[in-house]
């Protein structure tokens, strides 16, 4: 004859896969935003964006009668596409600098914020200005020596900085900071080479750079 069956020791018996499944519930409930937010961060890591200099790009330049003063402006394009079809890329805090031979020429330049879709390309407009005295400034003295004789501008660098965010379903999660370095770009006058009848030009930049280089900063 069998004995009573004990509802404590069956209790017993099952406790344990109970237990053991709960755990696992809870690590993968713990688990999984963190896991999410790693496999966003590494992504974007492996498909960086590309950028490169706009043919549009030009710079005017106003030479005083004295020769003491060369007063430049700068409309800098840069394409930048977003290769990723995962998610979009917002950029914010956005600023653009502009030097030549590393000499920084101005001030840096604020650029709005924007949103790039995915696999999509948009158009990055910096503008600057500068006057600088031709006596102590050593950007000054080669910009009037170039222009004066109808020379290219040359070694002129543009950096561009800026935070990134990827769209993690509704939430903008925050990746590395970006830099974008355009290095080597040359400015020319094309054809006409008689600058001496006209205080006021425009030269354009020459093609052949491919792509900007780019580096990842600290995590925002």
């Amino acid at each position: 004859m069998s004995s009573p069956t004990n509802p404590d020791h069956n209790e017993q018996k099952s406790r344990p896969g109970t237990i053991c499944f709960c755990k696992f519930l809870v690590w993968v409930i713990v688990s999984f935003p963190s896991l999410a937010v790693i496999v966003f961060l590494v992504i974007p890591a492996t498909m960086p964006p590309q950028f490169d200099i706009g043919v549009s790009s030009a710079m005017s330049f106003d030479i005083s009668s004295s020769s003491s003063l060369v007063v430049t402006s700068w409309n800098i394009s840069l394409f930048g596409r977003n290769p990723a079809s995962l998610f979009q890329v917002k950029y914010s805090h956005v600023t653009a600098s502009l030097s030549i031979d590393s000499a920084p020429l101005c001030p840096s330049s604020g650029v709005p914020g924007f949103t790039q879709a995915t696999r999509s390309t948009y158009e990055i407009v910096a503008r600057f200005h500068s006057v600088l005295a031709v006596i102590n400034d050593v950007n000054g003295r080669y910009l009037v020596a170039a222009l004066s004789s109808g020379r290219d501008i040359t070694n002129v660098e543009v950096n561009l900085r800026a935070r990134r965010r990827v769209a993690l379903g509704p939430v903008w999660v925050p990746v590395t900071d970006l830099s974008v370095w355009c290095t080597d770009l040359v400015f020319s006058a094309g054809t006409d080479d008689n600058f001496s009848e006209a205080a006021h030009k425009w030269m354009v930049q020459l093609g052949g750079l491919e792509y900007c280089d780019i580096s990842f900063l600290d995590v925002i």
